[in-house]
């Protein structure tokens, strides 16, 4: 199949800010109960969690966030991830998904409808352009990465395919 088009940097922010809505900003029992949730929610997909190594280059507001290993790439749910993104050719230390569980977690009531979800990170957006230029770095280098391996991507394909494909 055809290469995804990678995500923008917009698009790396919304996954971030959307799980940090998800499992809360603070340690309440409440929000570690959300992370432990989504902790079983990536584990029971046969996923693998983010080292706490690779979370810690992520901005401060958003290294308590527990994500798969492969939240920043289009249609990862079909593939397995490369995190070189973030520490060049290191290895990633990723913890195990030995004790994934075997049923699959509920989506409990939503707390926002899409339209207020998007109108909330929009706005938070304008504000990291303005504001915070060490998350729209980080936006920017995880996009700018994905892009470079969509284009090796979409050129092998179109090799094996020809220009037209």
């Amino acid at each position: 199949p055809r290469p995804q088009r990678p995500f923008t940097e917009y698009n790396v922010f919304f996954r971030l800010e959307r799980e940090l809505l998800l499992q809360g900003e603070s340690d309440t029992s409440d929000d570690l109960e959300k992370r432990s949730k989504a902790e079983q929610k990536i584990l029971s997909s046969g996923k693998e969690i983010e080292s706490s190594d690779l979370a810690a280059h992520r901005p401060r507001q958003y290294r308590h966030l527990i994500m798969p290993t492969d939240w920043f790439i289009v249609g990862s749910k079909n593939k397995s991830a490369s995190t070189k993104l973030y520490l060049g050719d290191s290895p990633p230390n990723i913890m195990s998904s030995e004790a994934a569980l075997v049923g699959k977690q509920k989506e409990t009531r939503a707390k926002f409808t899409f339209l207020e979800l998007t109108k909330l990170i929009s706005s938070r957006w304008r504000e990291v352009c303005k504001n915070d230029p060490v998350t729209k770095e980080f936006c920017n280098k995880i996009a700018s990465k994905e892009a470079a391996r969509y284009k090796a991507e979409l050129e092998e394909y179109r090799h094996k395919y020809g220009a037209e494909a």
